[in-house]
């Protein structure tokens, strides 16, 4: 006899089949038309034709709007020049948001943060949610300088959305349908695992770039994590009307006041430790490990401090734990890699010995508090190598110091992937090849590998 999940999924196996079949789904069927050229012809007689549009390849919606600062898209009349930044952004959106696929930005749009910058520029990062559910990967991003007039305007939304937004199946239930996935996934028990309260979103796999339907459906998203330390935080979102899962992937890269803890190789301790090895202004310790990675941590510090006035991490003077010669059980101590856990950094025997990979392992946590990347698809490969660019930067020259962001970078992109043979994290670094300069995005060939790959073979 069928059970309740199993007859979940092959209702769900079955709407994916009717839309692989259809012929519409197999012509994009989310694409719309581009809007009318009105508002672009005069976004172009406003900034002297120098304005720059791109679209969105499947929704064939605008995605960016941008301007040089000598001919920014101007504030309205109304709008004084002392206004919010919000206000102005807001203002270009009542008037351009049909560019992107709004229909009601004051409905449709709810602040995130907005963040100052040099020249009196600020930049206001927006939500869309709809019927008060946010959108995954729906953010518009618009820059006003000091006027309050706009630079640029970029991001994508889900146009004309019509969700039903009332879940017929509950939060309980689908943590447990998350939690039976990735249990099974990584061969541990529902018991091993924790979940984080499921909130409702609605999903798209048209935003976020993978594989899947171009429909909107209502999720759970929640992050699954080990109780014990172990490189998994998985994200899941389990349909809310069928109790599929419809998308879950690893959040976790496998590659100033410093704490520095030390596991000695000891399995399945929790993170970060129980009594730090060496904090902040305290003398080395004489362990490798721990002194390179208080050093290293150090070092990028200052070069985010020094060249981008960033104060730690998160901008805010963020704590830098380290956790060194870590191992999450037996069979894999010493535990060849690296990651960030989303709090804190992770390494195995040897891997806090190098600059670059601390530099990019911090890098992660940076992008994670100022971008909020995904780390799937695209959006994991430009995070991936944001952190192995910025990692690169923080590298000591042959002096004390700092490789200037503007010197010339020489071949260095050498990052191969030998993969854990458990958790598809990377293991290690190779001699750059000549192959080995661009990102390809791979398909998923098991749950939690990266979505992206350094060329090398």
């Amino acid at each position: 006899m069928l059970r309740g999940p199993r007859i979940a999924t092959l209702v769900f196996l079955l709407i994916v089949l009717l839309f692989a079949l259809s012929s519409s789904a197999l012509s994009n069927p989310y694409y719309q038309e581009p809007p009318p050229p009105a508002l672009t012809e005069q976004l172009q007689r406003q900034t002297e034709g120098q304005v720059r549009i791109s679209y969105h390849a499947q929704t064939g919606k605008v995605r960016f709007v941008g301007t040089d600062p000598a001919h920014p898209i101007p504030r309205p009349a109304a709008l004084v020049a002392e206004a919010a930044p919000e206000q102005a952004a807001r203002h270009f959106l009542s008037t351009y948001g049909r560019l992107f696929g709004l229909t009601n930005q004051a409905n449709e749009l709810t602040v995130m943060r907005t963040k100052s910058a040099d020249r009196g520029r600020s930049f206001v990062r927006f939500q869309q949610v709809y019927q008060g559910v946010p959108v995954m990967g729906g953010e518009l991003i618009v820059q006003v300088d000091a006027q309050k007039n706009v630079l640029s305007a970029n991001g994508e939304v889900l146009p004309d959305l019509a969700v039903d937004v009332v879940p017929t199946i509950d939060a309980q239930a689908a943590q447990q349908a998350a939690l039976a996935k990735v249990a099974k996934d990584y061969g541990l028990s529902v018991a091993d695992l924790t979940t984080t309260q499921p909130e409702l979103w609605i999903y798209n796999p048209i935003l976020l770039g993978g594989p899947g339907l171009r429909f909107n459906s209502l999720v759970w998203r929640m992050d699954v994590e080990p109780r014990e330390p172990l490189p998994i935080r998985e994200l899941v979102l389990i349909d809310a009307h069928l109790g599929a899962v419809a998308l879950h992937f690893n959040q976790i890269d496998t590659a100033k006041n410093r704490i520095i803890y030390d596991h000695n190789n000891t399995p399945g301790l929790s993170l970060p430790g129980t009594t730090p090895a060496r904090s902040e202004g305290d003398p080395a310790t004489g362990v490798t490990d721990v002194d390179l990675a208080y050093d290293y941590a150090g070092d990028t510090y200052d070069f985010y401090n020094t060249y981008h006035s960033r104060d730690s991490i998160d901008g805010a003077g963020m704590d830098l734990i380290s956790t060194v010669r870590y191992c999450p059980n037996s069979t894999y101590c010493p535990y060849a890699n690296a990651y960030w856990s989303g709090s804190q950094m992770v390494y195995g025997q040897g891997y806090s010995a190098a600059d670059d990979v601390v530099g990019h392992e911090m890098t992660h946590g940076v992008t994670q508090y100022e971008s909020h990347l995904f780390y799937y698809y695209q959006s994991g490969a430009i995070n991936e190598a944001f952190s192995d660019i910025w990692g690169e930067f923080v590298g000591p020259d042959q002096r004390r110091g700092y490789r200037h962001p503007r010197r010339p970078l020489a071949l260095w992109r050498g990052f191969a992937h030998r993969r854990h043979p458990r958790y598809q994290q990377p293991a290690g670094l190779r001699p750059a090849g000549q192959d080995d300069q661009r990102l390809l995005p791979l398909r998923r060939k098991r749950p939690g590998r990266r979505a992206l790959q350094h060329g090398g073979r």
